[in-house]
């Protein structure tokens, strides 16, 4: 079966540099551990959750890196707790 691709409009690195956190037309969060730039398919999912009910076009990740702003397409804007 075809399975289509993220469409990620939004990402952001943790500031420690070791997890990718990216958000999109699919309404979800994603969270990968950031292994290698060079071949992505190495990045491991390590969390995933549904987050709006609309398209989530923009987020912000806190200088902390503990705290993740998402907004979507319906201009609700979300906080959440990033996992340590």
């Amino acid at each position: 079966s075809f399975k289509e691709p993220l469409k990620i409009e939004a990402i952001a690195f943790t500031p420690d540099g070791k997890h990718i956190l990216g958000a999109g037309a699919d309404k979800r969060i994603y969270l990968w551990r950031w292994v290698s730039k060079e071949k992505p398919a190495l990045n491991p999912l390590v969390q995933s959750r549904f987050a709006h009910d609309t398209a989530i076009g923009a987020m912000a990740l806190t200088a902390d890196g503990k705290h993740l702003f998402t907004a979507s397409n319906d201009r609700v804007v979300k906080l959440w707790s990033v996992p340590g």
